[in-house]
């Protein structure tokens, strides 16, 4: 995804694919985590359906601060997200560690977010 509206497109199909695999699609979920600005159309469309939507990353701290560009759990929660990628490799290049991922974990699940994918 591109963070273009016209992405969802990718995400219909999964989404009629997921639908259509009656026999086993009640042993797995699936998740998209788009780019933020795609987080609450995304959340908006496809509510209740098979795919679920996450965020990508979140901000250690909680609510809003003067962390430009920082991304808190509550946001991501507000915009209709269910799921948080915490730990990836691109953020752990980027100085992640395992305190900040700690305080990441503590935050979403606070928010009560369904999982978080967390790397370790």
């Amino acid at each position: 995804m591109f963070g273009v509206s016209k992405s969802i497109n990718i995400v219909n199909k999964i989404n009629a694919f997921v639908k259509s695999d009656k026999k086993h699609n009640k042993k797995y979920r699936t998740v998209i985590t788009p780019p933020y600005t795609l987080l609450e159309s995304f959340s908006k469309k496809f509510k209740n359906k098979k795919v679920s939507i996450g965020g990508q990353n979140c901000y250690h701290k909680d609510k809003f601060g003067s962390n430009t560009g920082a991304i808190s759990s509550y946001m991501i929660k507000k915009l209709g997200a269910q799921y948080v990628i915490i730990g990836h490799s691109d953020n752990r290049a980027e100085g992640d560690n395992e305190q900040i991922l700690k305080k990441k974990n503590g935050k979403c699940f606070k928010k009560q977010f369904k999982n978080n994918f967390l790397y370790w």
